[in-house]
């Protein structure tokens, strides 16, 4: 089956990283967690782009003491330069709880977070932001989070195929 589009040759891969959770080392606790993405800067893809998907990968070990289950966002912010203190809310936070809101039970829960995002009005540079939050307050909960951004919507069109 031939493709009108090659769009594999589209494909812009922005290198995953590790989310570096303040929480992870020791614990999670009720109170909130905010950690930032990698900053990543548009104008190296020549603002080719007009949307991308921010996804995150997210593994939590609960303990055994207790119900294990975190509530984590994600959302994306902005800033016409690099550095952590210009940076500004551009997508409005959507949430998720990973783990087991109705047992009590050790297990390990991997579970994705993610968001569609328009890149019309972002200025140069932009993050992800995650804010975990432990709702079983136990101290020994841990969490691992790796994120990366899919970009799509390119202004330049994939070269056809012969069928």
């Amino acid at each position: 089956m031939a493709h009108a589009y090659d769009i594999g040759s589209q494909l812009v891969p922005v290198g995953s990283y590790r989310l570096v959770l303040t929480s992870h080392a020791a614990g999670i606790t009720t109170a909130s967690t905010e950690s930032m993405g990698k900053e990543i800067d548009l104008w190296q893809y020549k603002n080719h782009f007009a949307s991308c998907q921010s996804i995150v990968a997210l593994d939590f070990v609960g303990a055994t003491t207790q119900t294990p289950a975190c509530t984590v966002t994600l959302r994306m912010e902005d800033a016409d330069t690099s550095g952590s203190t210009s940076f500004v809310a551009y997508t409005t936070a959507v949430s998720k709880v990973v783990g087991c809101t109705s047992e009590l039970a050790a297990t390990n829960y991997i579970d994705t977070i993610s968001q569609d995002v328009n890149l019309s009005g972002a200025s140069r540079w932009i993050r992800q932001v995650v804010t975990v939050i432990n709702t079983a307050t136990c101290s020994s909960d841990t969490i691992t989070a790796v994120g990366c951004l899919a970009f799509g919507g390119a202004s330049i069109l994939p070269p056809t195929t012969s069928t």
